[in-house]
């Protein structure tokens, strides 16, 4: 991540997804709060980039609602975590992987791929 932030600008997508990536680190490495507070950022600039529909910003916010959860903030993270369930459905349907993987709870995880020329 560091590497990254050091050659890209703080909105780009890349180091974007890193950050979500980061976050999940934090957040198996026993620090829900830290992970919680990076994906947080990291979901406010994938929203304004992108929207609250793209499929960053639901794994950015899927994996917020878990560590709310994880931080005892648990009415507000299952609010989120239902929020960004119904737009999975509405944007990438009942069968994408990522839609399954939020209704049953489990951490996105972000791949950084240059997407092909």
């Amino acid at each position: 991540v560091a590497a990254l932030a050091s050659a890209l600008p703080d909105d780009h997508p890349w180091l974007l997804l890193a950050r979500v990536n980061l976050a999940t680190d934090l957040a198996l490495g026993g620090d829900p709060a830290a992970a919680r507070a990076l994906g947080e950022e990291c979901a406010r600039t994938l929203q304004a980039r992108y929207g609250d529909r793209h499929p960053a910003t639901l794994a950015a916010l899927t994996n917020v609602a878990l560590d709310m959860n994880a931080t005892d903030d648990t009415e507000a993270g299952e609010e989120l975590l239902a929020s960004v369930q119904r737009r999975y459905l509405a944007t990438l349907g009942p069968d994408h992987p990522e839609s399954r993987g939020a209704a049953a709870g489990i951490r996105a995880e972000c791949d950084i791929e240059p997407p092909p020329i």
